[in-house]
């Protein structure tokens, strides 16, 4: 059985580049199109009456983002922060958010053909969160987000997740 990951080998076929991430056990991928950048955890400063996944906001160079709690937001347990942990910085039309993980590990190349959907079981909005699956014989199972969902106020915070990036330079004395 050959990896769904691309390494040195060339492959002709289609593939989405993503970057991997681990939260508790699980490896979980994201499309890199989406992520703006990476943030080592500094911090991150409460907002009363937010969610309960959303941990509080950010300031990054003058935009204020939103950081969601990612292992509460998928029902995990919630752990502490780490110097591993890290902030990945996604956006979609305009909307930015912050996702919390527990250590961003790469960027893979990942054989579209290769990723197996999943359907939805339940009523369970973070199934809809869920690209699907793949799996790679060093890491086992990667779980593929669609981290556009995030934005389309599916979300369990009602929608409520993404922050507003029209904050201006001005708004750097909130920290």
């Amino acid at each position: 059985m050959s990896s769904a990951i691309i390494d040195d080998q060339e492959y002709d076929g289609s593939y989405v580049r993503c970057v991997l991430f681990r939260l508790d056990t699980e490896n979980y991928g994201v499309n890199v199109q989406n992520v703006r950048e990476v943030l080592r955890v500094n911090e991150i400063r409460p907002v009363p009456g937010a969610p309960f996944d959303v941990l509080g906001v950010i300031n990054v160079r003058g935009v204020i983002v939103s950081v969601l709690d990612t292992r509460q937001f998928f029902k995990l347990y919630t752990g502490s922060i780490t110097d591993l942990s890290r902030i990945i910085i996604v956006e979609q039309q305009g909307q930015t958010l912050g996702l919390l993980v527990d250590e961003v590990k790469e960027v893979r190349d990942i054989q579209e053909e290769s990723i197996d959907a999943i359907s939805a079981i339940g009523d369970d909005s973070n199934n809809r969160m869920i690209q699907g699956v793949t799996h790679a014989s060093a890491e086992g199972v990667i779980i593929i987000i669609d981290s556009e969902k995030f934005f389309d106020g599916q979300a369990s915070g009602g929608g409520g997740h993404a922050g507003d990036s029209g904050a201006s330079a001005g708004d750097d004395d909130l920290f």
